[in-house]
């Protein structure tokens, strides 16, 4: 727990102790702020990390005997959620809530030493939780005010996945691997729960052009490039493939750096990462360049083109109708090109099958029991709606009470409770019909119940 400082009970919450001084300021607690998130590394305690209000964000090895600020690299916004991966205490999650563009989510492999940003194309909207799936860490799901939003590669490319569940608040969530269920508590619409289906894919080649060159380009100087708009399909994108059109050479040989760059308001931006220089082989023609390992991921929409090394200098070909996704790099700044560069890009779209459920009942209710009829014992369902006093009443046929089974305070939700056939202070009851009335505040149920000895 926490206010400006850590605090930890080892009694139940009986008692606390301090684990920190203030963690959130100039060291008196009176900047204001106070802790909003703690986590502790799973397979670990001794490894926490806590996030406060004003972005602060601290981590201790040793239990809270001292502590290191890790926030260099962080924006200095409402942290809302602190994550461990599972089993590596060195690598963990941050979320960030209020409107910072771009600055969402971000991870860290090294705790803390350095952070990447894995907001990827998360709209401009709180994020409020996140959490990992245990058995693919390329698999995150965060919860936000428009609801959950999902990555199947590492945060590059988000996809909303609500559903069965409105776009509401999603305040916490919850993953269990045993069943690969998530759970997402939301805001005033309950919890909801849904089976984490199958990744399933598909592959797309994504064409601007119509085949035919009908004009050729270069560049001749070192670091100018060209590059076409790719509109990839809704989805988390893993580029594994770009093929260029080459017609000729016009000097030196045909080799060239293909090149990924993210998109700005339609705009190339920052490179994606570093390719390997390639030489074409098929002139005129088209020229396959296979990416590494199992390609690289991308957001919905970027940039895919080429760069010269002020040497060799390829042409390539151009169609001469204008889609308005041809852009051209002189060496200190991208224009638009009134052509349409025979560029092209594969790209794998993988989405996750998640439909939620309500975890939380709407309506008050009370099931038949089974098995009906039982000896020695019978399991007795119902639904909670809302919180309040409940109580479960045992009568004969005749409306003489034999046992109250719950008589107590309940939160909202579902129930199964057993009854083993015996009266009060287990008295055995004869066979016969037997009424169970269950009474929740102002409303109740009763259903027939038939025991056989």
């Amino acid at each position: 727990a926490g206010t400006y400082r850590v605090w930890r009970t080892t009694n139940g919450a009986a008692q606390w102790t301090p684990v920190s001084g203030d963690l959130t300021g100039d060291g008196t607690g009176s900047s204001g702020s106070v802790i909003s998130s703690v986590a502790v590394a799973k397979g670990n305690s001794n490894v926490i990390c806590a996030g406060a209000t004003n972005g602060r964000l601290n981590i201790t090895t040793n239990g809270g005997t001292s502590w290191s600020n890790i926030s260099s690299g962080l924006p200095a916004g409402y942290i809302t959620d602190i994550e461990f991966k599972q089993d590596d205490p060195l690598t963990l999650y941050v979320t960030f809530g209020g409107f910072l563009t771009g600055g969402k989510v971000y991870k860290t492999t090294n705790r803390g030493q350095s952070w990447q940003n894995i907001s990827g194309n998360l709209p401009n909207i709180p994020v409020l939780s996140l959490i990992a799936d245990r058995q693919n860490g390329s698999k995150l799901f965060v919860g936000t005010d428009l609801g959950i939003f999902t990555t199947t590669n590492g945060g590059t490319g988000w996809v909303q996945d609500n559903s069965g569940m409105a776009n509401v608040a999603v305040y916490d969530l919850d993953y269990r691997a045993s069943d690969s269920k998530l759970f997402a508590a939301t805001h005033g619409r309950s919890v909801f729960s849904a089976s984490v289906g199958t990744i399933t894919s598909t592959t797309t080649t994504l064409i601007y052009d119509n085949g035919t060159a009908q004009g050729s380009y270069y560049w001749p100087l070192a670091g100018q490039a060209s590059a076409v708009r790719m509109s990839a399909p809704v989805g988390n994108n893993t580029l594994i493939s770009l093929s260029f059109y080459i017609t000729g050479v016009h000097s030196g040989s045909a080799a060239f750096t293909p090149v990924i760059y993210n998109s700005s308001s339609g705009t190339p931006s920052t490179e994606i990462t570093g390719l390997n220089q390639v030489t074409a082989a098929n002139i005129p023609g088209w020229n396959d360049v296979i990416l590494p390992g199992s390609g690289v991921p991308v957001p919905n929409e970027f940039f895919a083109g080429m760069r010269y090394d002020g040497v060799n200098r390829p042409q390539y070909g151009y169609n001469t109708f204008n889609n308005g996704r041809a852009w051209d790099y002189n060496g200190s700044a991208w224009s638009a090109f009134p052509q349409t560069y025979l560029f092209r890009a594969t790209v794998r779209t993988s989405l996750t099958d998640i439909t939620f459920e309500n975890s939380l009942p709407e309506e008050f209710r009370l099931y038949q029991n089974y098995p009906n009829p039982f000896n020695p014992a019978t399991n007795i369902r119902y639904d909670l709606s809302s919180a309040g006093n409940v109580s479960v009443v045992i009568y004969t046929a005749s409306g003489e009470e034999v046992i109250k089974l719950i008589d107590d305070y309940q939160h909202a939700g579902k129930y199964t409770i057993s009854w083993n056939g015996n009266g009060s202070g287990g008295k055995k009851l004869a066979s016969g019909i037997y009424l169970c009335r269950i009474s929740a505040g102002a409303v109740s149920e009763t259903i027939k119940m038939v025991m056989l000895r």
